[in-house]
């Protein structure tokens, strides 16, 4: 008994580890296409596997797909994309309805898109961001440097909002 629970313990780590690469390299693709919109086409290099992997990866996956809607200049096209990620940021929503992270994907993006698109959750999701973020050390540093300075430009947070994210 005491091998089977050393061997789950190690491959516990090992999943643990390969889980917090595979989210470190997405965010670097989302973060990356976000400064430099071309950059979502880097989508396509990850592998198919990764891509229906875990909510959080499947939300990242899903802005860079809407991402490439600005990459094409055909009105279907860029329907087609905007369509498919937003289906599988949905997706990574549903499955995980707390994570502030995924909500925060979905936020970037519809801070990003025309209104006529009608995809909007950006209250419902600044509540979730919100609410995690005033809590202190629980977040990775880089993310949560990125969520603040993001919302705080973004222009949807009153005086209060930015005050509480800033204490």
């Amino acid at each position: 008994m005491t091998r089977l629970a050393f061997l789950f313990s190690i491959l516990l780590c090992i999943s643990t580890q390969l889980f917090a690469q595979n989210i470190a390299e997405m965010r670097g693709i989302f973060y990356e296409a976000v400064k430099n919109p071309s950059e979502a086409e880097n989508y396509k290099s990850v592998p198919t596997e990764l891509k229906a992997s875990q909510p959080l990866i499947i939300a990242y996956f899903g802005g860079l797909k809407t991402m490439m809607a600005n990459t094409v200049s055909n009105p279907y096209k860029k329907l087609k994309f905007f369509n498919e990620g937003k289906d599988l940021i949905e997706k990574a929503v549903n499955e995980n309805k707390t994570d502030w992270e995924i909500r925060f994907v979905r936020f970037m993006i519809q801070c990003k898109i025309p209104s006529f698109l009608l995809y909007n959750n950006i209250n419902e999701d600044k509540k979730i961001i919100l609410e995690e973020l005033s809590k202190k050390d629980k977040h990775d540093n880089y993310v949560k440097k990125v969520a603040v300075r993001f919302l705080v430009d973004s222009g949807k947070l009153n005086n209060n909002e930015i005050d509480r994210l800033n204490n």
